[in-house]
């Protein structure tokens, strides 16, 4: 029988390097669960940016992480920057398994970093 992580394990979200140049956003992070994760969506406040490419190999979260059993976490996002935001705007990254939201994580959007 495979070994499969532990069903209980919390899914989490983690966004790391966040990149403002030309009007466009590049983003890289993590996200894992005892599940398959589907898409990973970013939205910065109500307005969704889109989705990141998912299923990079990141041997130091698998280090860091060995209970969920994943080499393949990662995810980046590159496109446009949204136009003007609200001072108080929050970066969201939500993991998804279908429809279902498994974990999200906030940050505060760069200041600057519009269109």
């Amino acid at each position: 029988m495979p070994y499969a992580p532990d069903p209980l394990l919390p899914a989490v979200v983690s966004i790391g390097q966040v990149a403002l140049a030309e009007g466009r956003v590049r983003l890289r992070g993590w996200a894992l669960a005892p599940e398959p994760i589907t898409r990973v969506a970013l939205s910065v406040g109500e307005t969704p940016l889109g989705q990141a490419e998912t299923g990079e190999v990141r041997n130091d979260v698998a280090k860091n992480h060995p209970e969920y059993m994943n080499r393949h976490g990662g995810f980046t996002f590159e496109g446009e920057a949204p136009e003007a935001l609200d001072e108080e705007a929050l970066l969201r990254v939500r993991a998804f398994a279908g429809e279902r939201l498994l974990a999200e994580q906030t940050r505060p959007w760069p200041k600057g970093g519009t269109r």
